[in-house]
């Protein structure tokens, strides 16, 4: 069995569609009806791609403050962790203290209990 694969469908499809642009070719060019519909398809294609331009401005214009916003942001964000980092810190420091007395407390009461004989 051969692994080959026929592909005929490609030829008449591509001779259709040169067929079709050919066809839309020769009637924007070639007659008057068709050149009238080509201008009126410039010229709004003029305003699409004026428009299209506007948007894009406006959308880099809008990236551009979301970015400053985004830093004036994370300025803040990044204040907040700090404070939140030195008084997690500082409560850990009282907490570790307080268990360290702890221990001695607990390390002298269980010598006075549990005096080994020598």
């Amino acid at each position: 069995m051969s692994d080959r694969r026929h592909h005929g469908g490609g030829y008449m499809s591509g001779f259709m569609m040169g067929a079709i642009m050919g066809a839309a070719a020769v009637f924007l060019l070639g007659t008057k009806e068709g050149k009238r519909m080509a201008k009126v398809m410039h010229k709004k294609g003029g305003k699409t791609f004026k428009d299209l331009e506007k948007l894009v401005d406006d959308i880099e214009d809008k990236g551009e403050k979301f970015a400053q916003e985004a830093k004036v942001v994370t300025k803040k964000l990044e204040k907040q962790a700090k404070s939140k980092q030195k008084e997690v810190t500082t409560k850990a420091k009282k907490k570790l203290t307080h268990i360290k007395k702890l221990q001695v407390k607990g390390r002298a009461a269980a010598s006075r209990y549990f005096k080994k004989d020598s």
